[in-house]
């Protein structure tokens, strides 16, 4: 039982950490206009965005319980979902919230829909391997 609520709280951290860590990477990157700089706030936030994708995946394996696999469903939809707003320029031309002089470039925003699906490729792989192995083990 203890396990299950540490996984769960797990998923919730990192997926917490994940989210929280690539909005600060666009904000960094591209609040104004798009002006991306290699100084040691990026690529501290790079980091922080790869250790969050390790850490999903390793706490991917170890999700077995239908508790904590609901929990990170539930994590991965909600960054799916972010990843989806990101990709969507919301500041485009016809928002004149930020007054863009340029906007983000489309290969940033596919990569940043791409780091917030890579959680639900884990979710997906993982979580399902007994179910293979029962499958394998039956033929």
């Amino acid at each position: 039982m203890v396990r299950l609520i540490f996984e769960s709280i797990a998923w919730i951290v990192v997926g917490l950490s994940l989210l929280f860590s690539t909005a600060h990477l666009i904000v960094a990157c591209n609040l104004f206009s798009w002006n991306p700089r290699l100084n040691i706030e990026t690529i501290l936030l790079t980091m922080a965005v790869c250790i969050s994708l390790i850490l999903t995946f390793f706490i991917a394996r170890k999700t077995e319980h239908i508790s904590t696999v609901v929990v990170s469903l539930i994590v991965c939809i909600v960054l799916f979902v972010f990843g989806i707003i990101g990709f969507i320029d919301l500041y485009g031309e016809e928002y004149s919230s930020f007054l863009r002089s340029e906007l983000s470039p489309e290969w940033f925003r596919i990569s940043i829909l791409i780091i917030l699906f890579l959680p639900m490729l884990s979710w997906i792989y993982y979580p399902f391997r007994y179910i293979r192995k029962s499958k394998k083990n039956h033929f």
